[in-house]
Formats: structure tokens, sequence, C-alpha cells
């Protein structure tokens, strides 16, 4: 609770808080007891959009619709908010407001008892929700350009490789199994020296979007650099992670990709390999796909091998 020490010669208000109340960046307005609007600061004026009209002697309530999104009366709800501002000194809530062009404004309200003499005076401040939301948008979108490949729409290595880790760090309290399958486009190169890059971007596309189809919904697929890519199938057993591999196999080469007029059969080649001991790390457990990955393709491509053997 603030004392706002009154000057006629400002309006009401004491010049050093007069000054301070028009620079505020937070849109704010000062009502009396039954809501009347005393006065607006300039942001308060450009989040309502209202275009200098005179706000003076007009209540609070023409800047509300009817009804709030909890079907609420706007009049019975802030008349209970300024209720508990009244005898408490503070009340904060989410409020619908709309602007002189019926715009609807979601904010933040917090209605703040003020000492001014012998009146009641009501500070609202409004914390535009649009706003938030905006900057809560624009920071999951350059958190998915950090860890989103650009070309795939899959998670990019990084992401990945921050995921394992942190998986593998936490094995010795869940002893959940960590299966990775490693695979890579068989004879890409070819593709890409033969048909050039944006046709072999779009075989990286298609494929992509087949295998995604045949994860479940808790596996994380990635693209690992160039034609190679990683799966963590977590809580999958051995045999599972297997299963899935072969599946994933069969998907690639179930039918030809038809790409500018071109008929392209692609086959993958991958490699399994399964954390179940503490001592295996991230590094290890990527080391041991990598190796089972390039037995499948020394040994004729378009296969499957697991590290160690079959499982």
């Amino acid at each position: 609770m603030a004392d706002i020490p009154e000057s006629k010669e400002q309006g009401g208000l004491e010049p050093s808080f007069s000054a301070l109340f028009e620079a505020m960046p937070t849109a704010c307005v000062l009502v009396d007891e039954k809501g009347r609007c005393l006065r607006f600061n300039p942001a308060a004026g450009a989040f309502f959009d209202n275009n200098g009209q005179d706000w003076k002697n007009l209540s609070i309530m023409e800047y509300c619709p009817e009804f709030q999104s909890s079907g609420q009366l706007s009049r019975e709800q802030a008349g209970e908010q300024m209720r508990i501002a009244l005898s408490e000194g503070v009340s904060r809530f989410e409020w619908q407001f709309r602007s002189s062009q019926d715009e609807q404004l979601p904010a933040e309200v917090t209605l703040a008892r003020m000492d001014a003499g012998p009146r009641n005076i009501v500070a609202v401040f409004i914390s535009d929700l649009r706003e938030i939301k905006r900057a809560v948008g624009a920071l999951d979108a350059i958190s998915g350009i950090a860890y989103t490949d650009a070309l795939t729409s899959l998670y990019n290595r990084r992401y990945f490789m921050d995921r394992l880790n942190f998986e593998c760090g936490m094995f010795e309290e869940s002893m959940q199994p960590i299966p990775l399958i490693m695979y890579d486009l068989d004879k890409f190169k070819h593709v890409n020296d033969t048909y050039g890059h944006p046709v072999g971007d779009e075989v990286l596309r298609q494929m992509s979007a087949r295998m995604r189809k045949c994860l479940r919904s808790g596996d994380l697929i990635a693209r690992y650099g160039g034609e190679e890519f990683i799966i963590l199938a977590y809580g999958a057993s051995p045999v599972m992670a297997e299963v899935l591999a072969r599946r994933l196999r069969e998907a690639a080469d179930s039918e030809p990709f038809e790409i500018h007029g071109k008929i392209l059969h692609i086959t993958i080649s991958l490699g399994v390999a399964v954390k179940t001991l503490t001592e295996t790390t991230a590094e290890e457990l990527l080391q041991k796909a990598d190796e089972a990955l390039y037995a499948a393709k020394r040994n004729g491509r378009n296969r499957v091998e697991v590290y160690g053997g079959r499982i």
C-alpha cells in the first residue's frame, strides 16, 4: 500500500509520482472505488488503443466484455476483486479486456489500494498476456531452431547427445535398457553424384518421414550427420530393439521413392547397441552402435547387425 500525496496542480497527484506514473512502462489506470477512471498512463492508452478518446469519468468496465472467459459477468467479478483489493490491499487475477476496436485483450491484472488522503484510489496494473505469449513463442521458435535439423525436421545431433547423456546419467536409478539404433542410407553418395543434391535432400526428407512412422511415440530419432541417423528407443528390451531395427529396414526397402519423376530404390544399413551395464558411457554406447552399423555395411548392406552378436 503506497501513499500518494495530493496536489491540485498535478490533477490530484504529487509531481514526482505523476512523472513516475507517466513514464511507467507497465499499463496502469487509476480508478476510484466504483471503478471510475481517474487517470491513464501512456502505456495504458496504448494497451487499450483508445486513440486519444476522453476516458475521464468513464468506468473501466467500458473496456471489458460483458462476460469473462469463466462465464461470470465482468461487472460481478470485477466487484469481487475490487472488494478484495480495498480490504486486503492487493488482488491479482487474469482478466479479459477489450479495445476500442472490440479486440480481445487478455491480461494479468493487479489491483493495489493506494492511500490518497480521504479518497480510496486503486491502481490497476495491467500485464499484456499477448506480449508474454509472443515472447514464449519466440523462445520456443529459437529452441526449435537450436535443436531441430532444418532439412528433415528431426532432432539434431546436439539435442540427441543432450538427451542420451541425461539418460545414461540416470541409468543406475532407472535400470531401464537404453537401446541405440544407428543407420545410414546405402550408397547415398551415388544418389547425390548421379541426380544432384536437391534429389538427395528429398530422399533424406522422405526417408525420415517413413522411418518416423515406424517408431513408438516415446522413441527419439535424430539426424546424426549427413545421411546418418540415430534412434534412442528408450525402455525397449534388447529383443524389441532388434525387432524395431528390422522393421525400419523393411520399411525402407518396401517400396521405391518417386522424386522429381525419378524412381529410386534406397536401402539402409543398421547397427544396434544396448546399454545394460553401468560401466557403459554414452560415448562407449555410441561407439558400439557405430561398429555394429559398419559391420552391417561390410556384410553386404541392407541389413541389421547387433553389437556383440544377435541378442
